[in-house]
């Protein structure tokens, strides 16, 4: 009897610690939906500082490198580690460019992007993560395996599934 009610009492703290485990995967997940969403905005923004091009990260942590006659105090849009690509929540992330802007002004960066998208891979744990990819549709998008989501010319390919 003792040795059935340590079995289910350790069945018991397995079950309890693989529910633990999915909710820091679901924070881990969160933190990286919330991630996507800030790099949308800040690329809104650098648009809208540059004649309505996106551009590649190191220009949105400073826009005065990149972007003619910005004030050299001017603030940045995205902050260091997004634009950086540090690893962060067990998530490897990549920014993919997509091609050169077809025109590009003179008061506009010369890197001026035509569209772009950013993934983030889960470290460890794949089979029980998924990956994400984010472009400049805004679509946020998944796959559920883990596996790197397909990125074509700056831009979430499929099979993606999409994040409401």
């Amino acid at each position: 009897m003792r040795a059935m009610r340590v079995a289910t009492a350790t069945l018991a703290g397995l079950a309890c610690g693989c529910q633990t485990h999915q909710r820091l995967v679901r924070q881990d997940e969160g933190v990286i939906v919330n991630d996507m969403r800030r790099v949308i905005a800040a690329e809104a923004v650098y648009e809208s500082l540059n004649g309505g091009f996106p551009d590649k990260l190191e220009c949105l942590e400073t826009p005065r490198r990149c972007i003619p006659g910005y004030p050299e105090d001017g603030p940045s849009v995205l902050e260091p580690a997004l634009a950086r690509l540090a690893p962060e929540n067990g998530y490897t992330r990549e920014f993919h460019p997509g091609p050169a802007a077809p025109f590009i002004p003179p008061t506009s960066s010369p890197s001026s992007l035509a569209r772009w998208a950013y993934t983030a891979v889960p470290t460890r744990d794949r089979r029980s993560r998924k990956a994400f990819c984010v472009d400049s549709t805004q679509r946020i998008c998944t796959t559920v395996d883990g596996s790197a989501p397909p990125v074509k010319d700056g831009q979430c390919a499929m099979p993606c599934e999409r994040v409401q």
